[in-house]
């Protein structure tokens, strides 16, 4: 079985990325946007959209392969983890989605900065930081 790439795939590639570039370019001259409209859409978007953007965040290949794998190993039990998950989804966005559509804040610690100044959001980020880190 060859598995060199031949002129033909290698011509498609480049027609693909050039086209994405031009349709790029193209969207960034006919509609000037902002970061906030890129990032939150605009603060548009109803609450459907938000929480299953959450959901859909919230999933990873832990929920596709290592809990599978565990609950195989272990039994049911690893299921409770999702249940409770889906909870306490449902009530984080029910209590703090439309304290945060109200204040008019995207993230936490811009949330911890408007309340509790600038030290505050730089802390949480360094938390965050580390736990991305060595979590």
């Amino acid at each position: 079985m060859d598995l060199s790439i031949a002129t033909v795939d290698l011509i498609i590639i480049v027609v693909y990325l050039v086209g994405i570039l031009l349709v790029g370019i193209l969207s960034v001259r006919l509609r000037k946007m902002t970061s906030e409209g890129y990032f939150l859409a605009g603060r548009g978007l109803g609450w459907v959209m938000v929480g299953a953007a959450l959901f859909a965040s919230n999933i990873s290949t832990v929920h596709l392969v290592g809990l599978a794998a565990s609950g195989y190993n272990e039994g049911l039990v690893w299921g409770n983890f999702e249940w409770l998950a889906a909870i306490t989804l449902i009530m984080l966005g029910l209590v703090f989605a439309p304290f945060y559509f109200k204040s008019r804040i995207s993230t936490l610690p811009e949330f911890l900065e408007k309340r509790y100044g600038s030290t505050a959001r730089t802390i949480m980020a360094f938390i965050a930081i580390l736990g991305a880190l060595f979590v």
